[in-house]
């Protein structure tokens, strides 16, 4: 059902399941942010998406893949655009589930009421702390993976702080080295030698 309420929503915002037939947002549809749900009654005008063929993934009949400039053509220039104060807000939000969770996890783990149950029981208390808590540090990675893209800002050194802070510190990964080898990674991405 979730699917089919974003594949609406795609829909209703000026862009077409049909094959070959990508139209750009008018100024008459709907802003991107403005709500994707939708009343079930309007899931019934969207057909299934036709079944891809061998050739379907090319875009000019010919074998080669396309070059990263025409997929960037197809692609909204404002989705290029990088926007500093959200990314922040985000990357504080993401610091403050951690802390706030690892707190937490710590409290329990260090109450007298938390060492007086058997084993079984402690790893049944502590669970939901620890799965709240490695999807918080989830997040801190997501960040820090879009500084190592130098996509939190235009300025190198926001990037590198968020980073820092997100891989080396939270994640107990070293920033720098992780960002230079996955950079490597995304030049030869898949590659069976150099990947």
């Amino acid at each position: 059902v979730a699917v089919l309420i974003a594949a609406a929503s795609l829909e209703t915002n000026g862009f077409s399941w049909a094959p070959n037939n990508v139209r750009p947002m008018t100024a008459t549809s709907r802003s991107s942010l403005s709500s994707t749900v939708l009343p079930l009654e309007d899931l019934t005008r969207l057909q299934r998406q036709p079944e891809l063929g061998e050739d379907d993934l090319y875009l000019d009949g010919t074998r080669d893949p396309p070059k990263v400039g025409a997929l960037m053509k197809m692609i909204p220039a404002e989705s290029f655009d990088i926007d500093t104060p959200t990314s922040l807000l985000y990357f504080f939000i993401d610091l403050l589930a951690v802390v706030a969770s690892m707190g937490c996890l710590n409290a329990v783990v260090t109450s007298d009421s938390y060492h007086a149950l058997p084993f079984y029981l402690q790893a049944l208390e502590v669970m939901p702390l620890q799965i709240l808590t490695g999807f918080a540090m989830w997040c801190m990675w997501c960040i820090g993976h879009d500084a190592g893209h130098t996509t939190v800002s235009n300025e190198r050194w926001i990037n590198r702080l968020v980073g820092e802070v997100a891989h080396s510190v939270i994640c107990l990964t070293p920033f720098l080295p992780w960002a230079h080898s996955h950079r490597r990674h995304h030049v030869h991405h898949n590659h069976k030698d150099r990947d």
